[in-house]
């Protein structure tokens, strides 16, 4: 049963420990695995772990809404990483909201992510500098910029690149 301490998620049990980190959830730490909170609300939804608060358990309404937020952001950041995740690929959280995606058959730690993604919604305004910006950072680290536009349950992709002359 994972342990909720603060904002941290924790798996303990061996069995679940190594097959969360063969699917390439969270991060192995001695024993246990360390879930972010997308991760950890993923695998609640998905029924593949149970969560305990400090010896007291997690109401299911409580868990099932984890991480307990009104940020439009994160709801956003969610909607994409499930989208991704449910399609097969391994997904790792990274700065400012945005995700590292891995190419499918493509290991944590054995390759590098292929794509930065930024989940968006449709009331996302930028100029082109932001957008200029997110696509040269993402091509000094060698990846393809993609923004996820999300709207309600549907969510679509637009990968823009930096052209040479």
């Amino acid at each position: 049963m994972a342990i909720l301490k603060g904002s941290q998620v924790w798996e303990n049990d061996e069995k679940l420990v190594h097959e969360l980190a063969e699917r390439c959830f969270g991060t192995k730490i001695g024993n246990s695995i360390l879930l972010s909170a997308i991760e950890a609300r993923y695998l609640l939804e998905k029924k593949k772990i149970s969560l305990e608060k400090s010896e007291a358990r997690v109401s299911k309404k409580r868990s099932a809404s984890f991480p307990k937020t009104s940020d439009k952001q994160f709801e956003n950041l969610y909607a994409v990483y499930k989208d991704l995740r449910s399609k097969g690929y391994i997904i790792r959280t990274g700065p400012d909201q945005f995700l590292r995606v891995y190419e499918k058959g493509t290991r944590v730690g054995e390759g590098h992510s292929a794509w930065i993604v930024q989940p968006i919604d449709k009331k996302w305004k930028a100029d082109i500098s932001d957008i200029s910006r997110a696509v040269n950072v993402a091509h000094s680290v060698r990846k393809k910029m993609i923004f996820a536009l999300v709207e309600g349950k549907r969510v679509s992709y637009y990968k823009l690149e930096r052209m040479a002359p």
